[in-house]
């Protein structure tokens, strides 16, 4: 459905929240969903889970900040994001002055 409208996951729009650090979740659980989300086309974003009173487990605080960062999922999975050229950047044509234009007519 996206990519009949040009949207895929080279574009980067498409995000997705994946909660992680529940009761009885494991880094190895989390990391698959997460894997499976970024398959499916989208770039997750882990969401840490808190319990009533606001609690995290810092355990998973270093595991979240790799899948929180669009730019750090970007940088760890190249094969899922083929570098695109630069927007407005177009190849120049090489400039090479001729020998009257570098040194000037000569004369008097």
């Amino acid at each position: 459905m996206f990519k009949e409208v040009g949207i895929d996951i080279t574009s980067r729009k498409l995000y997705a929240y994946v909660l992680i650090g529940f009761k009885n979740d494991t880094f190895e659980k989390a990391e698959k969903r997460l894997m499976d989300t970024l398959k499916a086309g989208f770039i997750p974003f882990a969401m840490l889970y808190k319990n009533e009173e606001g609690y995290e487990n810092k355990g998973w605080k270093v595991f979240q900040r790799k899948w929180a960062r669009a730019i750090i999922v970007i940088s760890s999975f190249p094969e899922f994001f083929p570098k695109k050229p630069k927007r407005g950047v177009r190849a120049r044509k090489q400039y090479k002055p001729t020998m009257i234009q570098q040194f000037g007519k000569g004369g008097k």
